[in-house]
Protein backbone atom coordinates (compact mmCIF):
# COMPACT_ATOMS: atom_id res chain seq x y z
CA UNK A 1 0.00 0.00 0.00
CA UNK A 2 0.98 3.35 -0.77
CA UNK A 3 1.00 5.86 1.86
CA UNK A 4 1.97 9.55 1.62
CA UNK A 5 1.91 12.32 4.27
CA UNK A 6 0.82 15.86 4.07
CA UNK A 7 -0.36 18.76 5.84
CA UNK A 8 -3.84 19.48 6.66
CA UNK A 9 -5.73 22.08 6.84
CA UNK A 10 -5.57 24.80 10.05
CA UNK A 11 -8.62 25.51 11.92
CA UNK A 12 -11.11 27.87 11.17
CA UNK A 13 -12.62 29.25 14.00
CA UNK A 14 -13.32 26.61 16.48
CA UNK A 15 -13.57 23.58 13.34
CA UNK A 16 -10.80 21.74 13.51
CA UNK A 17 -10.81 19.05 10.15
CA UNK A 18 -10.28 15.55 11.24
CA UNK A 19 -7.13 13.42 9.63
CA UNK A 20 -8.20 11.45 6.66
CA UNK A 21 -7.30 8.38 5.02
CA UNK A 22 -8.41 7.52 1.74
CA UNK A 23 -8.30 3.76 0.90
CA UNK A 24 -8.21 2.56 -2.71
CA UNK A 25 -8.60 -0.96 -2.92
CA UNK A 26 -11.74 -2.00 -4.15
CA UNK A 27 -11.66 -3.13 -7.89
CA UNK A 28 -13.46 -1.47 -10.38
CA UNK A 29 -16.48 -4.26 -11.59
CA UNK A 30 -16.20 -6.08 -14.92
CA UNK A 31 -18.34 -3.52 -16.97
CA UNK A 32 -19.53 -5.70 -19.26
CA UNK A 33 -21.84 -7.59 -16.76
CA UNK A 34 -23.51 -4.11 -16.96
CA UNK A 35 -26.86 -3.78 -18.86
CA UNK A 36 -25.67 0.07 -18.96
CA UNK A 37 -22.71 0.30 -18.47
CA UNK A 38 -21.78 3.12 -19.91
CA UNK A 39 -24.07 5.60 -17.36
CA UNK A 40 -23.18 3.00 -14.83
CA UNK A 41 -19.23 3.97 -14.95
CA UNK A 42 -20.15 7.56 -15.40
CA UNK A 43 -22.16 7.55 -12.49
CA UNK A 44 -19.38 5.59 -10.78
CA UNK A 45 -16.71 8.19 -11.04
CA UNK A 46 -19.07 11.13 -11.00
CA UNK A 47 -19.71 10.27 -7.27
CA UNK A 48 -16.49 8.92 -6.52
CA UNK A 49 -14.78 12.18 -7.78
CA UNK A 50 -17.08 14.06 -6.13
CA UNK A 51 -16.06 12.28 -2.82
CA UNK A 52 -12.66 12.38 -3.26
CA UNK A 53 -12.58 16.48 -4.02
CA UNK A 54 -15.09 17.09 -1.16
CA UNK A 55 -12.34 15.29 0.73
CA UNK A 56 -9.83 16.89 -0.26
CA UNK A 57 -11.13 20.56 -0.24
CA UNK A 58 -12.59 19.59 3.79
CA UNK A 59 -9.33 18.61 4.95
CA UNK A 60 -6.33 20.12 2.82
CA UNK A 61 -5.01 23.66 2.87
CA UNK A 62 -6.26 25.77 -0.03
CA UNK A 63 -2.72 25.71 -1.36
CA UNK A 64 -2.50 22.10 -1.43
CA UNK A 65 -5.45 21.43 -2.97
CA UNK A 66 -4.61 24.38 -5.94
CA UNK A 67 -2.05 22.55 -6.34
CA UNK A 68 -3.44 18.97 -6.48
CA UNK A 69 -5.59 20.44 -9.13
CA UNK A 70 -2.61 21.99 -10.97
CA UNK A 71 -0.81 18.78 -11.39
CA UNK A 72 -4.40 16.69 -12.05
CA UNK A 73 -4.56 19.14 -15.43
CA UNK A 74 -1.44 19.24 -16.56
CA UNK A 75 -1.58 15.28 -16.32
CA UNK A 76 -4.39 14.94 -18.98
CA UNK A 77 -4.15 18.62 -20.63
CA UNK A 78 -3.37 16.46 -23.98
CA UNK A 79 -7.24 15.72 -23.56
CA UNK A 80 -8.34 19.49 -23.57
CA UNK A 81 -5.78 20.14 -26.93
CA UNK A 82 -7.86 21.58 -29.91
CA UNK A 83 -6.76 20.07 -32.95
CA UNK A 84 -6.58 22.16 -35.66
Amino acid sequence: MTTIAVYKAQPIGTHVPDSLTIVADIPIPDPRYEDDWETHARDVYTQEGICVAEALCAHLPGGTVDAVLRHLLLKRASLLVVPF
